[in-house]
């Protein structure tokens, strides 16, 4: 999990706001969930997958997977 973002081919406007919030690595984002890294400006599904694939994540969650994802970010009250 050290390959950089750099060689993901990542927008430009994409990879400055990554550089911004302090991650230079894919092994730098792996704590984040599904639902954190797509609320990061800039990203959408097609970059969220080139990097799930290089974490080793499921780059095409299910929706359950999605589901839990989400509520474990936002609780419901």
């Amino acid at each position: 999990m050290d390959t950089k973002l750099e060689d993901l081919k990542l927008r430009p406007g994409l990879l400055w706001e990554l550089h911004a919030l302090g991650y230079y690595t894919v092994g730098d984002m792996a704590h984040l969930s599904i639902v954190e890294t797509l609320r990061i400006p800039g990203m959408g599904g097609v970059y969220w997958r080139r990097i799930a694939k290089a974490q080793g994540r499921e780059p095409y969650p299910t929706k359950r997977e999605l589901m839990n994802a989400r509520n474990e970010v936002e609780p419901r009250s």
